[in-house]
């Protein structure tokens, strides 16, 4: 029950279901453009169904911010005032009935972060337009495909791709985030003054020119030309091919893609001229212009390519027109082919500068131990870890590359690649996260080789180890030759020997990796190092590593 003084945004505010007769929905839509109008958000579903002997009812639920609690459309549908219930013949609602909801102001209510997949492909769709316009302006003004009978075709596309710019420049652009001194701006109205005094505004609203309506003019109908604007489009495929070139694991194939876009649409423009060039001095007039055979564009495409990379046997040209655009096409090709080859030469190298670096360091090792008469089989094992090293991480030292980075930014990096492996440790799993975070930055990665001894048997025990990658052996028994356990990745081990909790101090086993195996390994001295900051901290290890000797007879095992 509703009473007429109560005030509907209260009513509604609840998303209370109110039943309106045909009439009154038909109200209700009609005032949807002066909701709209006082800025509230205004969501509606309605559900038709209809019975034998029983009226049409709309079913409708209004939803309203607390903010617009004021808001009130008493005098426009007044049978919203009165009381209203369900029929007994309506609809019952549950899950034969189907609603759909509509909210487009808070999808474009946030920021948009530069770098994520969802801006990166529709930059991608925003340059495909870009490439049409930049292929088919110059084919549309030289091959003169375009006339009456199909210029509705072409004028679909072409707006359709003028859309997509405007929405790229209302919705998109105007609320991309911006970094200023290292801190990330995400209010849209900052961002939008930011986008408006930007120089890519600019481009972006030249590149909206309606010189279009000049196509009024019967002079100039059809004629493409009014739409070189929109190349100017091109912002967005430098963007594209700058954030992909970021994105990307390999760059090196995007960049000679790149290069090569270039060229092949060098060439384009330049089968355009020629096309053009033969139709204005006469087509077949003589043996150095288009002489009509053929597909138009192919044969024209094909003589450019030869021109601008100096191949074949060329016609020569017969007058000054011919003989300008021959030297223009052979000094365009010298350029830009000694630049392609330049540009690939310096992709290649860099894309093998550090291989070249690791193959030098691979047999300056090997020169020197046969300098030293290092024995073959030692030989070997540098040979192979050389060559496991690279495989696994395609750098022989990863220090060289973190020691460019700030402090801060090395510790983030170690702690995120660390952290999550050395909180599974048991001993460690219920200490204080700055304990952690101190010991992971003590960690050092050690790999070993196939049947490398990572520890003896009898050796004092001053390590705890964490298997990163590989499989590890662990022998026992009287002859030393009983395999005890085998370790795979994420095992654990030695770790109560930090604590020397046990008297016995020694290992009992041999620890042998199968394979190629890498570890982190946690030194006792650094340990206690860490441990005089935190002297509650040690007393509950101390603590805890006595429970797990109590718990575990085999404690042996846990001081290998």
């Amino acid at each position: 029950m509703m009473n007429k003084s109560q005030p509907i945004s209260k009513y509604v505010s609840m998303e209370k279901l109110i039943f309106l007769s045909p009439t009154d929905a038909v109200s209700l839509v009609s005032t949807r453009c002066s909701i709209q109008r006082q800025n509230c958000q205004f969501n509606y579903r309605i559900n038709f169904e209809s019975k034998a002997n029983a009226p049409i009812y709309c079913l409708f639920c209004i939803r309203f911010h607390l903010h617009f609690e004021r808001f009130a459309f008493v005098n426009t549908i007044p049978s919203l005032m009165e009381t209203t219930t369900k029929p007994d013949n309506a609809p019952n609602g549950g899950d034969e009935e189907s609603f759909f909801a509509i909210d487009f102001r808070s999808a474009f209510k946030k920021s948009i972060d530069r770098h994520c997949r969802q801006y990166l492909l529709w930059l991608a769709f925003v340059t495909l337009c870009f490439a049409y316009n930049a292929i088919v302006i110059p084919l549309r003004c030289s091959f003169f495909v375009q006339d009456a009978s199909n210029s509705f075709y072409w004028f679909v596309f072409d707006y359709l791709c003028d859309l997509i710019y405007i929405l790229d420049m209302v919705l998109v652009k105007c609320r991309l985030q911006v970094v200023q001194s290292g801190i990330t701006i995400t209010d849209l109205p900052t961002l939008r003054k930011h986008y408006l005094k930007s120089w890519l505004f600019k481009t972006d609203l030249l590149s909206l020119l309606p010189l279009d309506l000049l196509y009024i003019l019967p002079s100039l109908r059809f004629k493409s030309t009014l739409r070189l604007p929109r190349m100017l489009k091109i912002t967005s495929f430098w963007e594209l091919f700058a954030l992909a070139d970021s994105a990307c694991k390999n760059p090196f194939i995007l960049r000679i893609g790149k290069l090569y876009s270039y060229v092949v649409y060098m060439i384009h423009c330049n089968a355009c001229i020629y096309y053009l060039l033969s139709f204005w001095i006469g087509i077949g007039s003589n043996v150095f212009l288009y002489d009509g055979c053929g597909n138009a564009y192919l044969r024209c495409f094909y003589f450019a390519t030869k021109l601008g990379i100096s191949i074949g046997n060329n016609p020569d040209p017969t007058n000054v027109i011919e003989c300008i655009y021959m030297i223009c096409c052979w000094m365009m090709g010298t350029f830009a082919f000694a630049m392609l080859l330049g540009q690939i030469y310096d992709i290649i190298s860099t894309a093998n500068k550090i291989r070249d670096e690791f193959k030098h360091a691979m047999d300056s090792a090997i020169q020197l131990c046969k300098q030293f008469d290092v024995p073959k089989e030692l030989q070997e094992k540098v040979r192979q870890w050389f060559t496991y090293t690279w495989k696994e991480q395609k750098i022989l030292n990863e220090s060289t590359i973190l020691d460019k980075l700030p402090t801060n930014l090395q510790i983030d990096m170690t702690i995120s690649v660390n952290y999550d492996m050395l909180q599974k440790v048991e001993l460690f799993q219920e200490c204080e996260k700055g304990l952690l975070r101190d010991l992971v930055l003590k960690l050092q990665s050690v790999v070993y080789l196939p049947g490398d001894f990572v520890c003896r048997k009898n050796e004092v025990g001053r390590e705890m180890y964490i298997v990163s990658k590989g499989v590890l052996l662990v022998y026992g028994g009287v002859d030393g030759n009983q395999l005890l356990s085998t370790l795979h990745e994420g095992s654990v081990f030695g770790e109560i020997s930090l604590l020397s909790v046990s008297k016995i101090s020694r290992r009992t086993a041999d620890v042998r990796s199968r394979g190629f195996s890498t570890l982190f390994v946690l030194n006792k001295g650094d340990f206690y190092e860490i441990m005089k900051d935190y002297p509650s901290a040690k007393l509950h290890l101390e603590t805890k590593a006595r429970e797990l000797l109590a718990r575990d007879n085999l404690y042996c095992r846990k001081q290998i």
